[in-house]
């Protein structure tokens, strides 16, 4: 069994953390489970006797103060600046009067035990609870936080006197165990994310915030402060780029453009969702297909004007280039487990490497510069490398220069390179199409669905299939091409490595995760059928370069703060059971020693 690299490491625990998340069910679901719960609380309350007393009782004391609660709970958070979502506030009401249950229970259990004064304790043990909720996920500062954070207490608190009598001594046992559980509750927040304070010198309780805001409206959420505080440790660098420009007669043009900038981190932050953007910003009614260059996490764009700079150098780039009909067939080298396809257009080497079927996630940039350089030596002038990132488990690593399946892609791109140049030739017919039928971020399949390339030289149809989305599951990519094997000669799998896709729950979501292996097989035949019909003489011209001066998110930092939330998380538990361990024990202390 081999070690695992760092980014195996990294990949495995971001895999471990969003599984930690989950969505809270819809508020109606809450609300009844809140009625069932307070119903069964007013039976132990009312001393475990089924009586009209005992529904009353569970109805108004308890299933009242938490539904009022819920409601009021988001007005209450964004008043003053937070943010809250009904369905969260519904569910942290009903974990709140679970403890409030259980308190019930325990008095039950306790010989001569006040039952009102443990009520008292459970109320005010959602304190602690409201707490670490709140300052998370609503607002980090705790004046802000601090009316939603005591309105279910007080409300349960207010309602108990219209059942049971209460007396200074039990007034003071629920002041006293609402002051222990308020204050560990901050205590243990505060705590949680200093780790993460520690390596990024950011606020980690807003971070936390925006990012799950960002995931749970799936939109722009979040999106300003999330990429400034990437900014705050963001690298300039300077990244290859390739383009290829096809005009075909009688149809639209299309626009290959390869670059090495990597699609993330998630959603649409950063660079993530890189095509459309792309796309966008060119504002071109050309077919622009977007695959995945060479790169990893540490050059993901830090923010969306980053990466919109790669539509920039398109549009300086596109005068420069000179269309020619001269191409040649797709060839194909093997070696060491790598495979590497190559087709010459002109004077410019478009390259796609894979080592599917074996489990592999991004190329980084330093094996790309070289292949680059290898296809130079080779013979040609221009080079443009996509990492066809096509076949991927969990904890895959990353292809990093100096291991020896780089060098392999380097022995295959320089063969493929000298054989491909011996039949470079007159004659082009390119053909295009998209289909879209199943986009669904949520699916594994982002909003440019499945693109189609068809290449005609010398009689060799190939076929270049992108898929707008995260890698893909292995063994997949040959069940696609053999659905499309009699149809053409040659053919490829590729994903865009869009990490839209990532914005879902556990974040691993590569293409044919969630949706079925037969639809997608279709949809594909269909998108390859549909470009063949579009075949159409063609001329292409390439240009290559360096893309400047940006910013990204810089070596190892994607290590860094995954080990950074990671050292939060572990420290979680014992840090929760601690605080409210002494909080419990401040109060039963209280229940002893009140009289």
């Amino acid at each position: 069994m081999h070690p695992r690299t760092a980014q195996q490491a990294q990949q495995q625990a971001t895999t471990a953390m969003m599984s930690r998340l989950f969505r809270a069910p819809r508020p109606a679901w809450l609300f009844l489970a809140m009625l069932l719960a307070s119903l069964l609380t007013g039976y132990l309350a009312g001393l475990a006797r089924l009586t009209l007393e005992a529904g009353l009782l569970g109805l108004v004391a308890f299933a009242l103060p938490v539904a009022l609660a819920a409601l009021l709970t988001k007005p209450l958070a964004e008043a003053l600046g937070g943010k809250m979502y009904l369905r969260r506030a519904a569910l942290l009401g009903l974990f709140g009067l679970g403890l409030v249950l259980l308190a019930a229970l325990a008095a039950l259990l306790v010989p001569g035990a006040s039952m009102v004064r443990y009520l008292l304790v459970g109320w005010a043990s959602t304190l602690w609870l409201r707490q670490a909720v709140l300052m998370s996920l609503s607002h980090r500062s705790p004046a802000r936080s601090f009316p939603a954070v005591v309105i279910q207490p007080l409300l349960g608190f207010a309602v108990l006197p219209l059942f049971f009598s209460l007396t200074l001594g039990d007034l003071l046992v629920g002041v006293l165990a609402s002051a222990a559980f308020y204050a560990t509750g901050l205590v243990f927040t505060l705590a949680a994310v200093i780790p993460l304070e520690r390596a990024s010198g950011v606020d980690g309780l807003s971070m936390m915030r925006y990012s799950l805001d960002h995931m749970t409206e799936k939109g722009g959420e979040g999106t300003e402060e999330m990429e400034a505080f990437f900014a705050t440790f963001a690298n300039r660098v300077t990244v290859p780029a390739g383009l290829l420009t096809v005009e075909r007669e009688g149809a639209g043009p299309v626009l290959i453009v390869v670059a090495g900038l990597h699609p993330g981190p998630y959603g649409r932050l950063g660079g993530s969702d890189l095509p459309t953007k792309l796309r966008d910003s060119l504002a071109t009614e050309a077919d622009v297909i977007v695959p995945h260059g060479p790169s990893t996490h540490d050059q993901n764009p830090a923010t969306s004007k980053e990466a919109a700079k790669l539509a920039t150098w398109v549009q300086e780039a596109l005068p420069h280039v000179t269309l020619h009909d001269r191409a040649s067939r797709f060839i194909r080298v093997t070696r060491g487990g790598v495979s590497v396809g190559c087709q010459i257009f002109d004077d410019t080497a478009l390259l796609l490497a894979t080592r599917a079927p074996e489990p592999t996630d991004d190329i980084d940039l330093a094996t790309g510069f070289a292949a680059l350089a290898a296809a130079r030596e080779a013979g040609v002038r221009r080079a443009m490398l996509a990492d066809a990132h096509n076949s991927i488990a969990p904890g895959s690593g990353a292809m990093v220069f100096g291991a020896e399946e780089s060098y392999a892609l380097l022995e295959a791109t320089r063969e493929a390179v000298r054989k491909a140049k011996g039949q470079v030739g007159n004659g082009l017919r390119v053909g295009v199409a998209s289909e879209t039928s199943l986009v669904d971020p949520d699916r594994g399949l982002g909003p440019g669905g499945i693109q189609a390339l068809v290449t005609e030289v010398d009689g060799q149809r190939m076929a270049y299939l992108l898929y707008d989305g995260n890698n893909m599951v292995p063994d997949l990519r040959e069940t696609l091409l053999e659905r499309i094997g009699d149809l053409v000669d040659e053919a490829e799998v590729l994903t865009t490595d869009n990490h839209i896709v990532n914005n879902t729950l556990p974040g691993y979501n590569p293409v044919g995760w969630r949706t079925d292996h037969e639809a997608l097989a279709a949809a594909s035949r269909t998108a390859v059928e549909e470009a063949l019909a579009s075949l159409a003489p063609a001329v292409v011209g390439g240009h290559t370069g360096l893309l400047k001066d940006v910013a990204v998110w810089g070596h190892q930092m994607a290590v860094r703060l995954t080990t950074a939330i990671s050292s939060s998380l572990s420290t979680i538990r014992i840090n929760a059971a601690v605080t409210f361990l002494l909080a419990a024990t401040v109060s039963v202390l209280g229940l002893v020693l009140i009289p």
